[in-house]
């Protein structure tokens, strides 16, 4: 009869560790889920600013160029009435 005894507390032992262990595995499966889509949300937002980004640095670039071609204009009417002054 002891041997019955310490074969059901084995057994419930056994069960109640299963249970924990189901229990932190699915705490474990919810947290990587949540950290996953936050992950996702995170690459997502990235990727919106990047696209931001790309489009001010056009934008940035043409207006050098506009800003480059009107200093070279300045340049040269600046040499004329140079020449026109001496």
């Amino acid at each position: 009869m002891g041997e019955n005894l310490r074969l059901k507390a084995a057994q419930r032992i056994i069960r109640l560790e299963s249970f924990v262990v189901d229990a932190q595995v699915a705490k474990l499966e919810k947290d990587s889920s949540k950290t996953k889509e936050d992950l996702r949300w995170e690459m997502d937002q990235l990727h919106q600013k990047n696209s931001q980004l790309r489009k001010e640095n056009r934008e940035l670039k043409a207006n050098h160029m506009r800003l480059e071609a009107r200093v070279e204009v300045l340049e040269g009417k600046f040499k004329t009435l140079a020449r026109l002054l001496s």
